[in-house]
């Protein structure tokens, strides 16, 4: 089932650059793992069985993110990506979530999210504005060998 799993990602991924910010599925699968059922949720939508588009939600408390999401270029033409949001607002509400964050939206501080927002922005009407996230290590020779670490890996990916 995960080489299923991982096919579906890929297959998707690479048809997901609306926006150019998808990354190894290796990433996505980690995450998912690392963070368990408890604190995470994956969803998808299918046409005919097959996947069209997912997302994977994080969970805490009665608040969630959606995290990460792709679809597949015909998902668009018939809005199944509103849908699956639809799917996730229920499921979730069932599932106590009050509060649903859709995260960032293109700027000119980031503009490769552009892409992201006739999309998010028509469940708002307020668009609430976030200072963007500064990394301020406060082991710097930790700090320095997690980004070598983090180097080495994307190496061997390649």
């Amino acid at each position: 089932m995960l080489t299923v799993a991982r096919t579906t990602f890929r297959d998707i991924e690479k048809e997901a650059a609306g926006c150019d910010i998808t990354l190894p599925i290796e990433d996505y699968l980690d995450m998912i793992g690392a963070l368990g059922a408890e604190h995470c949720r994956v969803f998808a939508a299918r046409i005919d069985g097959q996947v069209v588009a997912w997302s994977i939600v994080t969970v805490e408390g009665s608040y969630a993110v959606h995290y990460y999401a792709a679809m597949r270029d015909t998902a668009m033409r018939i809005h199944a990506t509103d849908r699956l949001l639809y799917a996730e607002c229920c499921m979730l509400g069932s599932q106590g979530i009050t509060d649903y964050d859709l995260m960032g939206i293109g700027s000119d501080f980031a503009p490769s999210l552009k892409g992201l927002n006739a999309f998010k922005t028509k469940f708002t009407e307020t668009i609430t504005p976030v200072a963007p996230t500064r990394d301020v290590p406060l082991k710097k020779i930790f700090y320095k060998t997690l980004q070598a670490v983090q180097g080495v890996r994307r190496a061997f990916r390649q």
